[in-house]
């Protein structure tokens, strides 16, 4: 396999791997806490909840379509997706900044805003499921989140490195 190949796999496992991931959770579950406050959400929290999952699985298949199809301009699918995949997990990194009422641990309770300046209010299932490190709280869908990321970005520097150095692959191009 050729790095543009490799490339393109990597940046593409990592799309369809975090989505499906993510509907996983959002639905089978895995872990117990996480559908147990699930359960407990409001009806529009779930319809939220569900349309964020499938739009991301939708859109996902689109860019696995870009990715993957024959085309005079194979970058195209390389770039949209990695964005794709960047946008999507980005957030995670500062949402509880700009909504200081969301948490990224799902048994958080209503009403609480969730940062270290009130650590000692936050309910035991959320201390125990936030460890914090040199003064910062370590999510757990971050570190999803910024491995997906990572994997993507790499993704993409392999294919942009053999495009540069020539690398074809016959199979992308019309």
């Amino acid at each position: 396999m050729n790095k543009i190949t490799v490339g393109r796999t990597t940046i593409g496992l990592a799309a369809l791997l975090g989505s499906i991931g993510s509907t996983i959770v959002d639905n089978v579950g895995g872990i117990d806490a996480h559908m147990q406050a699930v359960n407990r959400w409001p009806p529009h929290a779930l319809f939220h909840d569900a349309a964020m999952f499938l739009l991301l699985d939708g859109v996902t298949l689109i860019c696995l379509w870009l990715l993957f199809r024959r085309s005079r301009e194979p970058e195209i699918g390389a770039r949209v997706t990695t964005l794709f995949v960047t946008a999507y997990w980005t957030p995670f990194f500062f949402i509880t900044t700009l909504y200081e009422q969301a948490s990224l641990v799902p048994s958080s309770p209503v009403g609480l805003p969730y940062h270290l300046s009130n650590f000692n209010l936050w309910d035991a299932a959320s201390k125990q499921a936030t460890p914090v490190v040199f003064g910062f709280p370590v999510y757990v869908n971050g570190l999803v989140g910024a491995m997906w990321i990572a994997i993507t970005l790499m993704g993409y520097a392999l294919f942009r490195k053999g495009m540069r150095e020539g690398a074809h692959d016959p199979r992308l191009v019309v």
